[in-house]
């Protein structure tokens, strides 16, 4: 579980509802549309909040899931005539789009600083996860069969064709993903390197 800030986030003010707990999806997304209708001027507030990106504090929340999701073309729900890459179920059971122990940290973080707890609307009315780390796709792995890609980001079967960034990574990693794709870059550039300074003194010495 972490606390974010974020630069140029003035979209998400429109993702925004009140927080509701029901762990059915129908019923939260009707009690959530509810309290919405009850007090749309609480929630103008904070649609149209001044300095929004400054005050907001968003809280992301990781759990132990074995599960996966598959990105596939097929038609956008919004532009029928437009095939888009869409997500489904890969393998496992579906990430909860409500986790109570996100809400009651929410609530006490809030309480904290004299703030608002919220919730996604795409998790509270659409009843579904929401992630903004997208991993996988030409994975790590020791072999064709297991991977995309060897321990030197090798693609298998295309020598000198190489993947370096987050779609080499196997699994969510639990947290934010930016320095463990730094980190797998370097290691790969420090490999590449060394290996043409390899080649380059081999040369050297067959000349002479």
């Amino acid at each position: 579980m972490t606390q974010n800030r974020f630069v140029g986030g003035w979209h998400l003010r429109f993702q925004l509802g009140p927080m509701v707990d029901d762990p059915d999806p129908r019923r939260r997304a009707r009690a959530t549309l509810r309290a919405i209708a009850r007090n749309p001027g609480a929630h103008a507030r904070v649609v149209f909040a001044r300095n929004f990106e400054r005050r907001i504090s968003p809280i992301s929340v990781m759990q132990h899931a074995d599960n996966e999701l598959r990105l596939a073309y097929g038609r956008s729900p919004f532009r029928p005539w437009r095939r888009v890459l869409r997500s489904q179920l890969g393998a496992g059971d579906a990430a909860p789009s409500y986790l109570p122990q996100a809400n009651a940290t929410a609530r006490a973080f809030a309480e904290s600083i004299g703030g608002t707890p919220l919730n996604l609307l795409i998790e509270s009315v659409g009843g579904k996860s929401f992630t903004a780390h997208i991993l996988g796709g030409a994975i790590m792995g020791a072999h064709a069969e297991e991977g995309v890609i060897d321990t030197d980001h090798e693609v298998f079967g295309h020598p000198g064709l190489y993947v370096v960034d987050a779609s080499a990574i196997p699994a969510n990693v639990g947290v934010n993903p930016s320095l463990t794709i730094t980190a797998m870059a370097e290691r790969f550039a420090a490999r590449q390197a060394e290996r043409a300074a390899g080649s380059v003194v081999g040369s050297a010495t067959i000349q002479a």
